[in-house]
């Protein structure tokens, strides 16, 4: 009798060590092999504000910005997002990070915000400029540029502390940026605006567009491949760095606000109405997505062939992982 107590005592033990750990391993299994559908999924933002920008530095690793100070990061692809304390009601146009802990903002009112703890805390910048700052990227943790109004170029070789104005050589507004390495990128602005430098901003040089309307987002692969979007579903390629821009057929004829490619052949591009579009060969053909928003996406990024995300009015947040396609 005593043995069959202690027999049926142990197996009880065991069992709820084993319902324990089965509850724990479920809760992580959740987390970490959580399957996302086929297509775009709308992710829950907790905001209704406008997000203006969108990077991510790895599958699970991102940061939006946008309206009113906004900034949100998430560290599991976007199924939760955080409220970080940008310490300005500005609105950020545009954001930037290397890695986990180093990124910058773009805002209204010539503001430039840095964190080197994943956003833990922002500091501001001096920018020496009153501005409004839009397009910004990094090439490294010490080389960046910003761009934005009256034709604002701000150049930094020691991570922000210190911003210097480049010569432009336009007071037109200016919106996106697009580097390759330290020297050769590309800036886009309104009324067709293109300008490249080849010396890391020493100076710029302006490439005909022959297009009068506004040039929204730009990114090029290498130094001789890139897209740029504009109004009216307006795509253009160019495969000679900028010096001829070919018009692509869209598909739409709605107003495109930003572009993404991962390599020389697979982009995305959204913009009003939900509107997404992919293509696979370099803009030979563009496909239209289903977003499952008909709100104004202002800002797309991929890491992979696969995984993206597109944010833009009341807060929208999407993301993908099987390229936008069902």
């Amino acid at each position: 009798m005593m043995k069959t107590k202690i027999k049926t005592l142990f197996l009880v033990m065991i069992a709820i060590l084993f319902s324990i750990s089965s509850c724990n391993k479920d809760e992580n299994d959740d987390n970490d092999n959580f399957e996302f559908p086929l297509g775009w999924s709308s992710m829950d933002s907790g905001i209704d504000k406008l997000l203006l920008g969108v990077d991510f530095i790895d599958s699970k690793n991102g940061w939006a910005v946008g309206q009113d100070g906004t900034i949100l990061h998430t560290t599991d692809a976007g199924r939760t997002w955080e409220k970080q304390t940008s310490g300005t009601v500005e609105w950020l146009s545009g954001v930037h990070f290397l890695d986990k802990n180093n990124g910058w903002i773009s805002a209204w009112g010539g503001k430039i915000l840095h964190t080197t703890n994943g956003g833990d805390t922002w500091t501001e910048q001096t920018s020496g400029t009153s501005s409004s700052l839009y397009g910004v990227f990094f090439i490294n943790s010490l080389k960046g540029w910003i761009v934005g109004d009256q034709g604002t170029v701000l150049n930094t070789t020691d991570a922000g502390n210190t911003w210097s104005t480049q010569n432009s050589t336009t007071s037109n507004k200016l919106n996106s940026i697009s580097f390759i390495n330290s020297n050769v990128g590309w800036i886009v602005g309104v009324y067709g605006t293109i300008i490249h430098t080849s010396d890391g901003g020493a100076t710029w040089t302006d490439q005909q567009s022959g297009f009068t309307n506004s040039f929204n987002s730009v990114y090029f692969t290498d130094n001789n491949t890139g897209w740029v979007v504009a109004c009216a579903g307006r795509i253009f390629h160019t495969i000679q760095g900028g010096e001829n821009l070919y018009d692509q057929s869209s598909g739409t004829s709605k107003y495109l606000f930003g572009v993404s490619f991962i390599d020389g052949n697979t982009g995305w591009a959204v913009g009003n109405d939900g509107t997404i579009v992919h293509t696979v060969d370099a803009g030979g053909t563009w496909t239209e997505q289903t977003s499952q928003t008909t709100n104004h996406l202002k800002s797309v990024c991929f890491i992979s062939k696969d995984v993206g995300w597109a944010v833009g009015h009341e807060g929208t947040i999407l993301h993908t992982e099987s390229g936008g396609d069902i």
